[in-house]
């Protein structure tokens, strides 16, 4: 079974949203190697909140379903002390 570096997890990923605007890249030479370091640019930022802003929104729906009793059976009582 072949395993998949994070670098080709993430670089495609990150490309892309360099192409949109969302990240800024910057190439850091150390010694051989170059690395690159992407930031979020303010554009991503704003598209991270909006993300999670939706991201909350779902989860609070799906955890109202959950957590909302069902009227058709009657609610459990208190145990005595």
């Amino acid at each position: 079974m072949a395993t998949v570096s994070a670098r080709a997890r993430y670089i495609p990923c990150c490309t892309r949203w360099r192409r949109k605007g969302y990240l800024s890249v910057t190439a850091v030479r150390q010694g051989r190697q170059v690395r690159r370091l992407y930031r979020a640019t303010p554009l991503g930022r704003a598209a991270l909140e909006e993300g999670k802003k939706k991201v909350r929104k779902l989860f609070g729906e799906l955890f109202e379903e959950i957590v909302k009793p069902d009227p058709y059976r009657p609610a459990r009582r208190k145990p005595r002390p």
